[in-house]
């Protein structure tokens, strides 16, 4: 997997177009064999969105891309992710994008914000300077902390699929 910026989109439509091969083939199959580890995650994922409603972070980072042009969800960011990943957010029902909406922007970016459930390490993480000057110490801790438990269970579900595919794939590494 690439981590530099790609001006061309080929690189995440042929993840894409992976994650639903798989998804196609395997699907129901692999949501029962990774269900429990997939709950988990989702319950994670919620707990951080709900902290972030909480402290502002939805109406800091909105006005920051409307009135000063935002950077952290800009183009390239989806080079980080990979068929595994992508793979887990079909699962969860997500509906992936066929084109870029915002051309300065990540392929996953719309109106709405992130499309994505399952996020990349680097998207949970990272907080800008303005976050950090806004929300203030003890806000960042709280929300790392809880952050951290959805990093702790994305890489976990991750995992589990890489390790479903590769046994179901007879131990194939064309992952």
């Amino acid at each position: 997997m690439t981590h530099e910026v790609n001006t061309s989109e080929s690189y995440i439509l042929r993840e894409i177009s992976r994650a639903g091969g798989f998804y196609g083939i395997f699907g129901k199959e692999l949501i029962k064999a990774v269900q429990p580890c997939m709950d988990r995650a989702l319950r994670c994922v919620e707990r951080s969105r709900r902290i972030m409603q909480e402290l502002g972070l939805d109406e800091i980072c909105r006005k920051c891309d409307e009135e000063e042009g935002g950077s952290c969800c800009g183009k390239g960011i989806e080079n980080y992710y990979g068929m595994s990943l992508l793979l887990a957010n079909l699962m969860a029902a997500v509906e992936l994008p066929k084109k870029r909406y915002d051309p300065g922007g990540c392929f996953f970016l719309v109106p709405g914000g992130c499309s994505l459930v399952f996020r990349h390490t680097i998207c949970v993480n990272y907080l800008c300077r303005k976050i950090y000057d806004e929300l203030g110490s003890d806000s960042i801790v709280k929300l790392q902390e809880i952050s951290g438990h959805e990093i702790n269970a994305v890489f976990e579900l991750n995992e589990r699929i890489l390790a479903f595919l590769r046994f179901r794939n007879h131990g194939s590494a064309d992952l």
